[in-house]
């Protein structure tokens, strides 16, 4: 009785602490899975083209164009990747950060910068879309950080903490309240008994995935500290001694047509979504993608191309990598629902709304059974709204 009631009172503190947060986060998260469909809703007068093939050749001058638009005016920009499209009826795009705007709070993320969009037939360059003001960026950006870069996330992955404690509190509490009770009958006479029953049974039916996003919250919000502190390094990937001036390897042309003969050669199953040559005087290619319905981070799958001959330094396959390396890239992928498309992310949305309003049932129980204020529910829920208010003006 001792043990129930210290965990009754741990499951209770943690969620008034934290609830109100925590709904927050869980709500925009349900909504932040389809940050990429979105995106290319966003930019479909740029991304989408009538074209038959890819011209691989035409590649490097995209490159020259995008990086002359980019270095334009006060911006210092820095090549992110460039996005290849699984079929011709999308552009190629080439996406830059830029390194003049970089702070510890980048409200709005100024630092996404542009990407610059390519017919793949022609080469036409068909204009540009401002990255950081996406709403897809912003969905993804107060989820993960809320709008404060590395300060946001760590804060995050904190209250991902007293998630995990409230959970499993609520573990041992639900074994108990439950005793020989049918968790699927909800009582309606009282507000309160609706609110304890209905409360139990989302927490139980969604235990698995409250704990996963939990853990992962925790993960992914204090990655650098815990990747730190217990010296994980990110698997696959690779860099080498410079052997080339940074002038020297930029001016060297990448042939796309031999680096997806050399990627399909080393990982047939690869689905190329970014390559990015060296410009620090490496002399590589580095090739990123994905293989189909697989819950992994996204392109975590790897190669490493040598610029000169286009053979392969290094070859990352989840698949076939170690349980770290496989760990490591679960993460993300299953945090995100990644594997199914657009399945699981309806999936992800319905149980992130579900999930997000266990706080709330947790908050009117409370209420109900100690007669005290909703102060706590009614701060959180007025601050996130303003702030993201706020953030959507800026």
């Amino acid at each position: 009785m001792r043990l129930t009631k210290r965990l009754w009172a741990i499951h209770s503190w943690s969620g008034r602490v934290s609830g109100g947060f925590l709904g927050f986060i869980l709500i925009t998260g349900a909504f932040a899975v389809f940050a990429d469909p979105l995106y290319n809703w966003e930019s479909r007068h740029l991304h989408q083209v009538a074209a038959t093939d890819i011209d691989f050749s035409l590649v490097p001058a995209m490159l020259d164009r995008a990086e002359q638009e980019a270095s334009a005016g006060e911006s210092k920009a820095s090549l992110i990747s460039i996005h290849m499209p699984e079929d011709p009826g999308r552009a190629i795009r080439i996406s830059f950060f830029n390194q003049a705007e970089r702070n510890p709070f980048d409200f709005g993320q100024p630092w996404l910068f542009r990407s610059y969009f390519f017919h793949p037939e022609t080469g036409e360059y068909l204009g540009w879309f401002e990255d950081g003001n996406a709403l897809s960026q912003y969905l993804r950006a107060i989820h993960v950080r809320i709008f404060a870069s590395t300060p946001g996330r760590n804060l995050v992955g904190i209250f991902g903490f007293f998630m995990l404690i409230s959970v499993l509190g609520g573990l041992f509490i639900v074994a108990k309240y439950l005793a020989g009770r049918s968790m699927w009958v909800i009582r309606t006479k009282k507000l309160r008994f609706a609110s304890i029953d209905s409360h139990i049974l989302v927490g139980v039916v969604l235990i698995l995935p409250s704990l996963f996003f939990a853990i992962s919250g925790v993960w992914l919000g204090l990655q650098g500290h815990l990747q730190a502190a217990f010296k994980i390094e990110r698997p696959g990937v690779f860099e080498r001694e410079p052997v080339l001036t940074p002038e020297e390897d930029k001016a060297i042309s990448t042939d796309i047509g031999q680096v997806y003969a050399a990627s399909a050669v080393a990982y047939p199953k690869l689905i190329i979504e970014m390559i990015k040559p060296s410009q620090d005087g490496q002399r590589l290619i580095e090739v990123r993608g994905k293989t189909r319905a697989m819950p992994y981070e996204r392109v975590s799958q790897s190669i490493y191309l040598d610029k000169a001959d286009y053979s392969v330094l290094s070859l990352h396959n989840t698949h076939q990598a170690g349980w770290g390396a496989k760990l490591f890239f679960l993460q993300e992928g299953l945090h995100f629902g990644q594997f199914w498309g657009v399945y699981s992310q309806v999936l992800y949305l319905i149980m992130g709304l579900v999930i997000g309003a266990l706080p709330i049932t947790g908050y009117l129980i409370y209420y109900l059974r100690a007669r005290k204020p909703l102060k706590p529910l009614i701060f959180w829920t007025s601050v996130a709204l303003v702030y993201a208010g706020i953030m959507a003006w800026v």
